[in-house]
């Protein structure tokens, strides 16, 4: 077959080479006027090239010479004439482009185009300077510099004509030779036909022979292989005919090892079955079960101390007739930290076996010298681990009477058992843990809230029972607890709580209870008062125990509590009614001032129930919009005009009913609440400042106080820009005030955010001056405009020589750092007169005017600027 197809091959390839010369006739005829029409269209391609280059070459030079014309003599008609040329040569290059595309003719356009911009450039530069009797030296600097571009763009532009030159040029003499070697392959091609048909014919005999020849060597390979793979299936067959007689002898041997672990295992199971019940297992039949398996009459269960490789605990099991009891005995109290060898062995949690103490290694002396005394023969101690790694014990088998072997199969199966009674043991002290976890707190170990009520019901119902039977209770609040985890972490602040706990029950009395109700809430409850004096000796012990110092972490932190106190013979009904109280009087102590405590009346209670009510009533008058905002003008002590205002809230209830901002603005400020009325009164006050603007008032400046917590968002100069842009009122107009106090208590964020505010022309004013404790540090650091002097100040300004001396040392202070002072409370023309010779920049109080609405705000102003134009009129 091979031989019929490589002559079938061969005869094709014959009438292939009688054929050649009439295919070479055809291709010859086919592509020869091709070749010549080709020919024609590169050389009128190659005249409308050098058309356009001499266009282009007359244009350059034309372009060139009246550039030069126009900077030279300054003629304006020149530079028309070199735009013309330049127009041309730009419109050769476009004719060039649509013919023969390249990078090097488009760096030219670029090239030209720049050459042509800095001409006219120059030009312009020139003109200018023209101007000038003394031309100033950033012009001649930038004419300089406009020079050097003009030398180096009319160098890129003949580097780039010549780069087209040469670009032209070799894309002509390519495309000739391209199209002369096509017609030289045309010819050389049916010459070259006969010879590679010659070489093919010889090839196709070559390969025909190697194929045969790689055949018949394959085929003696494939034979070898095939007698190779028959003498390996009979060695196989010999070898597995073997190997299964074995297994079947194997299989004999063990089936009674298969019976006796059956036996084992039921056994075992059964005694694993009795960890798993719900009540607590017998110990006695457990280890009878673990005996029976390991063919022992001694058993018995030991567990060490928390923590410690101790015995504290047994359980033992031995036969009838056995007592081994004694020798159980010398384990109580034994810790294993004696036995080195042994105390290694447990760590590693691998059991101990020994058919005799003999068998034991050199170096665990010890431990065969107390195995001998106490009479064991043989002995297996099986670690008991918990899956924490944590050892709390070991199952151990002795006889002292006879050795023993211990069969390895047994232990493997014990050490399962060792787990299920590792787990039964570490359910137990779980099961423990939860009713301890139930009660007590975790971090300080205290009673919890649910164990305090407990006790605090107990104390109310014999309250109830004894007439002479009184009790107090006491709450307790870290001040500032949370500067400390946030200075120090609160790995830091759970320790401080740990410590404060330990105080805590240094100072009550033996019967009584201290409880930590949650985060730094304490509670304790006093039993047995016979008098108020009693509960005040124990406070004033706990104030002075805390006042000492808590080293923690190599620095000394001081800390002080605020406490609330209520007494059991209020008529009390419940636990929670109690602690309510008490919580009540505890932030009357915190309002005072902290760090002193406060004793509980009714009419705590009935406060902070009004406080409830007006944060209800607060959430309603937000929505319904109940809030208004008054002005208070604003005096330059100069000119006795009105420059600007302070809006204050108020609210007015559905009813009618004013509301004093002393009453709801703390409890706003407490609840969050004062965000969303912060941002109505300074939206509402921005509005207003436009309105007065469109009726014509002059320029005024509009003061909206800010919050702490208003000024603890990060977001507050982005709340205050939209503000601004939704009213359309310029940044300038507008002012934010802060006390000193909410400025002071986190200063780099609050000059964080005065800086943004500053950066959108917001100024800022710090109210309540000289009440605080701002350092002339931070107020240097402040980006501030004005300090308003707190009116306590300007009370005792006329009989104070104290007061006055502030004053103007405050005055002096703030134009030296170019600030602005505001007075605010003035009441009296005196005091007025007094600020304005002192230097006061601006006047605020009862004098000029109180808050007023915005209607009658706008009747002062303009009654005040009529009454100063009609002053200075006559002047």
């Amino acid at each position: 077959m091979l031989w019929r197809s490589l002559s079938k091959k061969t005869m094709l390839l014959l009438l292939l080479l009688i054929a050649f010369p009439f295919i070479e006739l055809a291709i010859s005829r086919r592509h020869a006027p091709n070749l010549a029409a080709d020919a024609d269209k590169v050389m009128q391609k190659r005249q409308q090239w050098n058309d356009l280059l001499a266009r282009i070459d007359g244009g350059a030079t034309a372009m060139t010479y009246h550039y030069d014309l126009a900077l030279t003599k300054r003629d304006t008609a020149a530079v028309a004439e070199a735009q013309r040329h330049f127009s041309d040569i730009e419109t050769a290059l476009i004719e060039l482009i649509q013919i023969a595309p390249s990078t090097e003719l488009r760096n030219l356009r670029n090239a030209l185009q720049q050459y042509d911009d800095i001409n006219r450039e120059m030009v312009l530069r020139l003109a200018e300077m023209d101007n000038y009797d003394v031309v100033p030296k950033t012009l001649e600097q930038e004419t300089a510099q406009a020079r050097l571009r003009l030398v180096r763009d009319r160098r890129a532009w003949r580097e780039a004509y010549h780069q087209f030159h040469l670009a032209q040029r070799h894309a002509f003499l390519e495309e000739f030779s391209h199209w002369a070697r096509h017609a030289g392959r045309l010819e050389s091609g049916a010459t070259t036909l006969w010879f590679r048909s010659l070489v093919l014919l010889s090839l196709l005999t070559t390969v025909a022979f190697v194929v045969l020849q790689f055949r018949r060597e394959k085929l003696v390979v494939a034979n070898q292989e095939l007698e190779a793979s028959l003498a390996n299936n009979h060695k196989t067959l010999v070898e597995t005919n073997r190997r299964l007689e074995s297994e079947i002898e194997e299989r004999n041997l063990a089936e009674w090892e298969v019976r006796k672990r059956l036996h084992m295992e039921e056994t075992l199971g059964k005694a694993s079955g009795m960890l798993t019940l719900p009540h607590a297992p017998r110990f006695d039949s457990f280890l009878e079960l673990l005996a029976e398996v390991m063919s022992v009459d001694h058993a018995f269960i030991a567990l060490f101390k928390k923590q410690k490789l101790e015995i504290a605990t047994t359980f033992q099991w031995h036969a009838p007739e056995k007592d081994g009891s004694n020798a159980v005995k010398a384990f109580h109290g034994l810790e294993l930290i004696h036995f080195p060898w042994w105390y290694e062995r447990v760590r590693a949690n691998e059991p101990l076996a020994a058919e005799s103490p003999r068998d034991l290694p050199e170096s665990a002396e010890p431990e065969r010298k107390f195995f001998e005394d106490i009479g064991f023969q043989a002995f297996l101690f099986l670690p008991v681990r918990t899956v924490d790694d944590e050892t709390i014990g070991f199952i151990g088998f002795f006889d002292c009477e006879k050795e023993q072997r211990w069969p390895s199969a047994g232990i493997r199966m014990l050490f399962f058992v060792s787990e299920l009674l590792a787990n039964y043991f570490a359910r137990q002290k779980a099961e423990d843990q939860l009713r301890h976890d139930a009660f007590y707190d975790r971090l300080t170990d205290l009673p919890n809230r649910i164990l305090f009520k407990n006790r605090l019901e107990h104390a109310i119902q014999k309250c109830k029972r004894y007439h002479e039977y009184n009790f107090a209770a006491l709450f307790l609040d870290l001040d500032r607890f949370k500067a400390v985890n946030d200075t120090m972490g609160h790995l830091v602040g759970d320790q401080l709580l740990i410590e404060v706990s330990d105080r805590l029950n240094e100072t009550v009395r033996p019967g009584d209870t201290v409880a930590r109700l949650s985060g730094d809430e304490f509670s304790v409850l006093l039993e047995n008062i016979m008098e108020i004096e009693e509960v005040i000796r124990v406070v004033q012990r706990i104030e002075i125990s805390l006042k000492n110092p808590f080293h923690l972490k190599g620095k000394e932190i001081h800390i002080s509590a605020s406490i609330g106190i209520t007494q059991g013979n209020l008529g009390y009904k419940s636990a929670e009614a109690v602690i309510r109280d008490a919580d009540i009087a505890m932030y009357r102590a915190k309002t005072l001032g902290k760090a002193r405590y406060a004793v509980f009346d009714k009419e705590m209670h009935e406060k902070a129930v009004s406080a409830m009510d007006i944060e209800s009533s607060l959430r309603t008058a937000i929505d319904r919009e109940e809030f208004e905002l008054y002005y208070q003008p604003i005096l330059s002590s100069q000119s006795d005009k009105v420059i600007g205002a302070e809006a204050l809230i108020r609210w007015r209830k559905a009813d009618g009913t004013m509301i004093s901002p002393g009453e709801f603005i703390p409890i706003a400020e407490e609840t969050g609440l004062i965000l969303p009325i912060g941002e109505w009164a300074l939206r509402t006050a921005c509005r207003q400042a436009v309105l007065w603007r469109e009726m014509g008032l002059p320029d005024l400046t509009v003061a909206v106080n800010i919050s702490a917590r208003q000024l603890q968002r990060q977001d507050l100069a982005h709340v205050a820009q939209s503000l601004l842009e939704e009213a359309g009122l310029d940044a300038k107009f507008l002012k934010i005030e802060l006390t000193e106090s909410a400025v002071m208590a986190d200063v780099d964020h609050a000059i964080a955010i005065f800086k943004d505010l500053e950066r959108m022309n917001i100024k800022i004013s710090v109210d309540d001056f000289g009440t605080g404790y701002s350092s002339l540090a931070y107020l240097k650091r402040f980006p501030i405009h004005t300090l308003k002097i707190d009116r306590s100040f300007i009370n005792g300004i006329l009989e104070n020589d104290d007061d006055r001396a502030i004053i103007s040392s405050i005055i002096a202070m703030a134009h030296s750092l170019n600030l602005r002072l505001v007075a605010e409370g003035v009441e009296t023309e005196a005091q007025y007169e007094l600020l304005r010779t002192l230097g006061c920049d601006e006047i605020q109080g009862y004098y000029c005017s109180p808050p007023v609405p915005a209607a009658k705000f706008v009747a002062y102003v303009r009654k005040n600027h009529e009454h100063h134009t009609d002053v200075e009129a006559p002047s």
